[in-house]
């Protein structure tokens, strides 16, 4: 047996089935907004915070690689340092040191025209002198002679060069001029009895 379909008979029904779906679609929705969805934030969140976490301890890593280097790199230098203890010269030898100056100069060949100290000036740990080196030379032996300064004298620093040669003829000398810094020791101030 069959029922005849009559519409108004299904309207009541009808009004109370698209309440029950709007009803169970608003629960969802609020279902949605209450709980789903901030879990869903919160899972992002905390992927995104893994991700940075991820990120800062491999920076961390590779600080504390770089940190291992520069300690190994400076304790090689400590012992290099160590072992190579430099004993300085008081500045009363100045005029020794000035003659062993022009004798390098002589044997590499450049003609010294000044060879002038300063004012020495007084430091923490060393007296500095500077001393003002001038005359004529070629390019090869001013490179002879400062590298032998610094060979033979490593309390002496080369401050500064100034070399004009001539570009068609480089064996002819030229005008030389060099700024030296003689790292003395202090000495000690005299006591009078």
């Amino acid at each position: 047996m069959k029922l005849p379909l009559n519409p108004r008979s299904l309207q009541p029904l009808l009004a109370i089935d698209l309440a029950a779906l709007g009803s169970l679609a608003a629960i969802t929705a609020l279902v949605y907004v209450v709980a789903i969805r901030p879990v869903q934030e919160r899972r992002l969140s905390v992927e995104q915070d893994r991700a940075k976490l991820e990120e800062s301890e491999r920076n961390l890593q590779t600080l504390r690689d770089e940190r291992a280097q520069l300690n190994s790199t400076l304790a090689t230098m400590n012992r290099a340092r160590a072992q190579q203890r430099l004993t300085l010269e008081p500045l009363s030898n100045a005029n020794r040191r000035l003659a062993a100056f022009a004798e390098l100069a002589e044997l590499a060949a450049v003609k010294l025209n000044t060879l002038k100290p300063d004012q020495p000036v007084p430091g923490p740990r060393a007296s500095t002198l500077p001393i003002r080196l001038s005359g004529e030379s070629t390019w090869h032996a001013a490179l002879a002679f400062l590298t032998s300064v610094h060979d033979r004298y490593p309390d002496t620093a080369i401050v500064s060069i100034r070399l004009t040669s001539n570009p068609k003829d480089r064996a002819e000398p030229g005008p030389f001029s060099c700024d030296l810094n003689w790292y003395a020791a202090q000495e000690s101030p005299k006591t009078t009895p």
